[in-house]
Order: C-alpha cells, then structure tokens, then sequence
C-alpha cells in the first residue's frame, strides 16, 4: 500500500512538472476578455476587477461584460476567476497576473488525475492497472490546451466536479453528490453529461464486483441526488439569462451553425471521428480550427463521413456486445460518446466547430480502454503493453512541452498555428491581424490565404480593404469592401456594420455621393438600425426624396437610436426647413439645436452638418431678438477652417445685418 501511494504521488508530481513551463504563459484568446482584469478597451474589467460576493456571479451570464447576446451560463468557473485576482493577482506585478490562475490549472489537473486513479480503484482495477490508466490521463496530449489556456478551468472543473461527485454517490454520501453535480453543471454546461454517465457507471461496477445497492433504492438516490443539481442549475439559470434566446456564433468560429441541420449533422459525425482519432494519437494539435479545414458532407455517401460512422458504430456495437464480458469496454464507448456527444454539434450547433479543450470528459475512455487492456494481458504481452503505453505517454510529453509555450499570448498562437495549419482560414486571418499593425504586407498575405480557403471570410475580405485603405488606394479599398459584404454569411460574422462604415468613408473620400445613398439604402432595408447607413440616408437623401419620406428616416433612425444627438440634430433641422414658422415652433427648435450641438464633439460642430446646424440656430436666435448670441454663434461658424467663400459671405451679410 505504501508503495502504491508513493508511485501515486511520483506520478502527480511527473503531471504537475510536465506543465510548469506553462506558468510563465499570459493571456491567451478567451483568457483575454474572460479573466484578465482589464477588459478589451484597457479599463477595469467589472466582473474580475471590481469585488463582488460568491452568490453575485450566480445572477451573471458567462459572456455578460462582453456578449450580450451569450446564453452560456458558468458561474462557478468565472467566481474561480475573480477569486483568484482579489485572493492573489492583484497584489502581484501585471506582469504576473496569469501566473497564479495557470497553478491552479495545473494543480486542478493533477487532481483530476488523482480521481481517475480513485475511479479506477473503485471499479476494481489492480494498483498497476490504476496507475497506467491515471498515467494515461495524465500525460494524454490532447489535455494541454485545457490546462495551458485559462479558460480551461471550466472544463477542469466540469470533469473534477463531475468524477468526485459519482465518487460521492458510490460512497453513499448524497448530499454531498448533490452538491458535487450542481458545481460541476454551474461550472460548463458540457457536464450535464454526467446524468447518463452515473447509471452506466453503476452498471459496470456492479457487473464487476457484485450487486451493491438494490437498484429500487438506488434508482431513487439518482432521482434525488441528480435532480436536485439540475433543478437548482437551470432555475438559476433561468435568472440569469432572462428569457434570452442566444443568437447564432459568427460564421467564423463554427461555419455548421450556418447550414441545413442535414449538412451540420452529417458534418459533425465526420468531425466527430476526428475527435476520437485524436483521443488515441494526440500528436498534431492546433489551437484554432475554424473554417477550411474540415469539409462541410452534403451526402451521406461521402467517403470521410462513412468512414466516421462506421468506427463511431462499432465503437457502440463493441461496447454493446461486451457489456457483460468486458463491461469496462462498454463504459469506455459510453464515456467518450457521451461526453461528446453533447459538444459534437450533431444535436445541435454549439458555440465553434471543434475544439481540442472539448475532449478532456471524453478522453477519460482512453483510460478505461488502457485498464481493460492491461487486465487482460499477462508476463510478456503485459510486458509489451505497458512498454508501448510508456513510448505512448513519453511521446504525448514532447507534444505538452511543445504546446506549453503555444499558448504564451495570442501572438505565439496565432502565428505558430498558423504556418503548421493553413487549412484553417480563420487561424490565417488571426495571423493576419497580429501582422497588420507591424508589417501590412506579411499580413495582406495571411488575409489572401485565409480568402483562398474560404471566399465567404468577409472579416478577412475587409481587413484586406483596409490594407488598401492605408495605402491610399481607394478604388482597390472599395473593390475588397464590397466583396467582403457580398460574403453569404457576413451578417453572421458580426463583421458587417463596421465594413459598412468604412466602405462609405471610402466612398466619401472618392465624393462619390450617389453610390454613398445607394449603399445606405440598400443596407438600411436589410438592417435599419444600422446607424451609419442611416446618417447617410438622410445627409444624402434631402434633395432626393420628398419631405415626408426623408422625415420619415428621421424618426425612423430615433425610434431605434432614441439618444442619438445626431440624429435629434437633422430631426431639429428638418423642422427649420419643412415646419411653419411661428414663435413657439422656433422657440423648441432652437432649444433642440442647442441641446444636439452642446452634445456633439467638437470635429462634429464643424462638420458641414455641425456648421449648418450652428448657422440655423443663429438665424433661429436672431429672429427671437437675441442678436448677441446670434453674433457669438457666426463668428464661431466663422473660425471653422475650408468654411467655403459662399457660407462665408452669407454669415457676413447677416452679422452686418443684426450689428445695425
């Protein structure tokens, strides 16, 4: 006994030295908006930096300061975050910041580890079948962005919950399994996996060590201990999102949720096979995926999605056949189908098209395949097993120590990743945009290839505009403009509205003021809050449309920009224009005047909107007998620089007018 607790220990040791190199890591990808305590736009970030009490971050959506529109709900993962800041992070050099958050990552997955070993144990397993199977989880290198990234801890805590909860059960602690499950479900929502998990769990213990609990009793336990943890999961829940339907991800991080459920689900049993490739030969790993690299299956006929289905069935029908010969094989199918089932985007299109972090429940099956295996076997061919098992394991080390410094900051990743997967349009395009600042030429290459490999990237089609924007070569800036918002899925790719806006400062800078108000309108109709298209609709619209239909864009822009100042100015200029003229109409139009230039910054007030706005609130003051303010009004408008020599007399006129 003595000896197994020190192989133990030694092995936990061996997983935590294997991913110490990861503690000199920052913030990487989700890591940056999710746990860092300054937010994308360099202030505080609310939810880390400011203190709030444990049971605040169960009224919060996991996305909350960032996504309005995110349904994913984690507040025991995102509590971990701000804990750790106020506990350790800021006391230390920003520097260092990361640093406590990736020990613990390492620390709750060698915890993990000690679980597996327990679970093995439970199940019967022999000290050395227990050690090579904890091994095995260990050292599996599909694990090392799980504990590498940050973000990684709402899966460390999905599975570590998670075990040690059915651990809990099987020791007849209710209450404690309970509250077990309930973390691991508030930890990420992948973990309500372990609902069907438990029965079969139970299932296989009792098929290799005897009947325990009579199962009328023990089906009651699950009634109680499972549905407590999930009542309490989804009515807080519940609370927190508030009725809100998620929308879609962007096009770019999971391209299935953008097509027939038919295509998406063939598709992802495709992927689906992937994953379960990876799980036995980790060694080529990526952080990103995205678009191009896995072909979209049209047909059940085609050959990569027969090939999946195929082993993914007779990884069912092998477990089904041994349930009482090998029921270790049987749970080993069940685990790694199971748990990945409900992140395959089969059942429906989760939040990206895959990703290695989703395979740490999974791969558990590769432990528990590694047990039976090693059961199995005796004297020599025990001998050869465990030896390939430590090549196996020793292999799966190079790729974690290879893959720690991956994830260092966004820069290593995206850069490193990109070259050694150009399948993946969005890997090139993140690569593109760690370029573009520095050397716009290297990065315009990254954005070609990432067009190459999926023409409907609009993010990437308008970065290249951009490029050419910078260059001064307008004409080519409003080539790659339009063809990035003549992507298919460019309104899934949260990319439109600011390519919008910068096609039309194009357009702007070429005076091209006719395409300026087609573009607007044709924008408007598919999307009419759009703000931008909206402003030049009715700049560009006056001489265009008649006065009814161009007040109409007006109020039709306040009823979905009710605090727009820009848009309550044209309100209030329309009105000087179109409206009676009587005392009590000009006295609210001058107050609205007022009210839209006080508010405006100081670039607008000089605009050719801002001037005009200034020249109506002169005349509107002078018509009401405040000639003083009247006068303070146009030589302000008269200080505006490339004020055209026209306006210039006009103003001139009018101050000799009210000076007599």
């Amino acid at each position: 006994m003595r000896g197994q607790h020190r192989a133990l220990l030694i092995l936990l040791l061996l997983t935590c030295a294997l991913f110490v190199p990861s503690l000199a890591n920052g913030f990487a990808m989700d890591d940056v908006p999710l746990a860092q305590s300054v937010d994308v736009g360099g202030g505080p970030d609310p939810v880390i930096a400011e203190l709030h009490p444990p049971w605040w971050f169960f009224g919060q959506r996991y996305w909350a300061s960032v996504d309005n529109n995110s349904t994913l709900y984690r507040p025991v993962t995102v509590a971990s975050y701000a804990l750790t800041y106020h506990a350790v992070c800021r006391w230390l050099p920003a520097s260092w910041e990361a640093l406590p958050h990736h020990l613990i990552n390492i620390l709750l997955h060698a915890a993990c580890v000690w679980l597996v070993f327990r679970m093995v144990r439970d199940l019967g397993g022999a000290p050395a079948g227990a050690l090579a199977a904890a091994a095995v989880f260990a050292c599996h290198a599909v694990h090392s962005e799980v504990v590498a990234g940050i973000v990684g801890r709402a899966e460390l805590f999905a599975f570590g919950f998670g075990l040690a909860a059915t651990l809990s059960f099987v020791a007849r602690r209710r209450v404690s399994a309970a509250v077990l499950f309930w973390l691991a479900f508030c930890s990420k929502e992948s973990a309500l996996a372990w609902v069907g998990f438990l029965p079969c769990y139970l299932l296989v213990r009792d098929l290799r060590s005897g009947p325990g609990e009579p199962w009328s009793a023990r089906g009651r336990a699950l009634l109680w201990v499972l549905g407590s943890g999930l009542l309490g999961f989804f009515v807080l829940r519940q609370v927190a999102v508030d009725g809100l339907i998620g929308a879609l991800p962007a096009y770019e991080q999971n391209p299935l949720a953008h097509v027939s459920a038919g295509v998406r689900i063939l598709s992802a049993v495709r992927i689906l096979g992937y994953g379960l490739w990876l799980c036995a030969a980790p060694f080529e790993l990526y952080g990103i995926y995205g678009p191009g690299v896995f072909p979209r299956v049209e047909h059940a006929s085609d050959p990569g999605f027969l090939a999946a289905v195929s082993v993914l069935g007779a990884v069912l029908a092998v477990g089904l056949a041994t349930l009482r010969r090998t029921p270790l094989l049987f749970l080993a199918a069940a685990t790694f189908l199971g748990f990945s089932f409900i992140t395959s985007n089969i059942p429906f299109a989760i939040g990206t098209v895959f990703g290695e972090r989703l395979l740490y429940m999974p791969s558990l099956a590769v432990s528990l395949l590694v047990l039976s295996l090693v059961e199995r076997v005796a004297g020599r061919l025990r001998v050869a097993v465990l030896l390939a098992l430590s090549l196996w394991c020793a292999a799966c080390a190079v790729v974690i120590l290879q893959r720690n410094p991956a994830w260092r900051d966004n820069t290593s990743l995206f850069l490193g990743d990109a070259d050694r997967l150009p399948e993946s349009a969005e890997l090139q395009a993140k690569a593109g945009y760690v370029w573009m600042a520095r050397e716009p030429e290297r990065a315009l290459r990254y954005f070609h290839r990432s067009v190459s490999r999926d023409p409907e990237l609009a993010a990437s089609w308008a970065s290249i505009a951009r490029i050419h924007e910078q260059r001064g070569e307008l004409a080519e800036a409003e080539k790659f403009y339009r063809r990035a918002l003549a992507s298919r899925y460019v309104a899934a790719s949260g990319a439109e509205a600011r390519t919008v806006d910068d096609l039309l400062g194009v357009l702007r800078r070429q005076n091209k003021a006719a395409a300026m108000y087609a573009l607007a309108q044709e924008v408007l109709r598919r999307s009419p809050e759009h703000f931008g298209a909206r402003l030049v609709r009715i700049d560009f619209g006056a001489g265009k449309e008649t006065p009814e239909q161009h007040y109409a864009a007006i109020t039709e822009g306040l009823r979905h920009h009710p605090r727009s100042v820009e848009l309550l100015l044209r309100e209030a200029m329309h009105r000087y224009d179109h409206h009676p003229d009587s005392a009590e109409e000009n006295r609210d139009i001058a107050a609205r005047l007022r009210f839209a230039l006080q508010n405006l910054t100081p670039r607008q007030r000089d605009d050719s909107q801002g001037v005009r706005a200034r020249l109506y609130l002169g005349d509107l003051l002078a018509r009401a007998g405040d000639s003083a303010h009247a006068l303070e009004m146009f030589r302000g408008v008269l200080q505006v620089e490339g004020l055209s020599p026209e306006v210039r007399t006009q103003i001139e006129a009018q101050m000799r007018k009210l000076a007599k």
